[in-house]
């Protein structure tokens, strides 16, 4: 893949949807990973919610400007940017389950 930020969209939109939402969302990991250890279910799909906020229009807009790009690189980023939001939607369909009771002995 050869300088994908430059292929058909201008670089100022590329940094205006992608880099700045980026760096205003860079502590999301540490938040999911954060919450997802303290197992308060709440705050988990919070942060989850969160990120797909940022995650599902990003791929939107990446998906819809791939015809640039070679058939290679294009299923490459595809894929790559619907893991990206698959495995969020996992984890928040398992964190919006109801909690398992404990158990008794």
């Amino acid at each position: 893949m050869r300088h994908p930020i430059h292929r058909g969209e201008p670089r100022g939109e590329h940094n205006r949807r992608d880099v700045r939402r980026g760096q205003r969302l860079g502590h999301e990991p540490v938040d999911t990973q954060t919450q997802s250890t303290s197992c308060e279910r709440r705050l988990t799909r919070a942060a989850l919610v969160a990120y797909l906020v940022y995650a599902v229009p990003h791929l939107v807009y990446h998906v819809s400007h791939l015809m640039r790009f070679s058939p290679g690189d294009a299923v490459a980023q595809a894929v790559a940017l619907l893991i990206a939001v698959v495995i969020p939607l996992a984890l928040l369909a398992g964190a919006s389950r109801p909690p398992r009771a404990p158990l008794v002995d």
